[in-house]
């Protein structure tokens, strides 16, 4: 009786523990939207001012890999985030699970949480690791680069940090967005398939330009609008 007295103590103890360390809860209700992030930004800070935001994901079923130079369709295992760059000092980003792995078709989330002590712009570049099957395990990197993190500094202020062109989602299915920052809207955006010819040209405006893929059959695709590149992948 007394054995069953502390393993119970343990578990209760063990359970407390494991309730306070949790970062965040994912939140079930995002089962039923797109894949994807969820919100699809984070709101702003202000220096010297604790920040906490999260974020949810829907993990999708599968994706489009490069094999040998092709795209290919793979089924997805799961997604781990790697590391969070240009993230501001003192800032870190923790996920629900220890290890930050999301497991296909599931709902996870992840927090940013510091204070920051100066304003500016920061465009936030969160490195993944999907693990995949296309008949055998494969694993392919990823940044994705639509979160982009503004600190309210004194006065109002902020410290200019160039933000680039972002492409969100990707992969995508039936739209994605591109972002232009206010500096570099007026250009034309041109996509390439993988064999190097023209496939779209598209004038865009600053802020986020919602874009169809009707013109676009599934595989992979560069973005290039001035001199910024990017790439693209379209799924079935």
């Amino acid at each position: 009786m007394k054995q069953l007295y502390f393993i119970c103590t343990l578990l209760l103890l063990f359970g407390a523990k494991a309730v306070q360390a949790q970062v965040c809860i994912p939140d079930k209700s995002v089962k039923n939207q797109p894949v994807g992030f969820h919100p699809d930004s984070i709101p702003s800070g202000k220096v010297n001012v604790p920040y906490s935001a999260t974020i949810h994901v829907k993990t999708p079923k599968d994706t489009m890999v490069s094999l040998g130079g092709f795209p290919v369709k793979a089924n997805i295992d799961s997604v781990k985030v790697i590391k969070v760059l240009d993230i501001p000092a003192g800032f870190t980003f923790q996920c629900d699970n220890p290890r930050c792995v999301f497991v296909y078709d599931s709902i996870g989330c992840g927090t940013f949480r510091g204070t920051p002590t100066s304003g500016g712009t920061f465009p936030l570049r969160i490195v993944v690791r999907t693990f995949a099957r296309v008949g055998f395990p494969i694993t392919q990197n990823d940044t994705i680069t639509r979160f982009v993190l503004r600190v309210e500094g004194p006065n109002n202020l902020y410290r200019l940090v160039e933000p680039q062109m972002q492409v969100f989602p990707n992969p995508a299915t039936d739209r994605f967005t591109v972002f232009i920052p206010q500096t570099q809207s007026g250009q034309r955006l041109l996509i390439f398939g993988m064999d190097g010819r023209k496939v779209l040209e598209q004038t865009l405006v600053a802020g986020n330009n919602s874009l169809s893929t009707n013109a676009l059959k599934p595989g992979s695709y560069i973005l290039q609008y001035g001199n910024w590149r990017n790439t693209l992948i379209v799924n079935p």
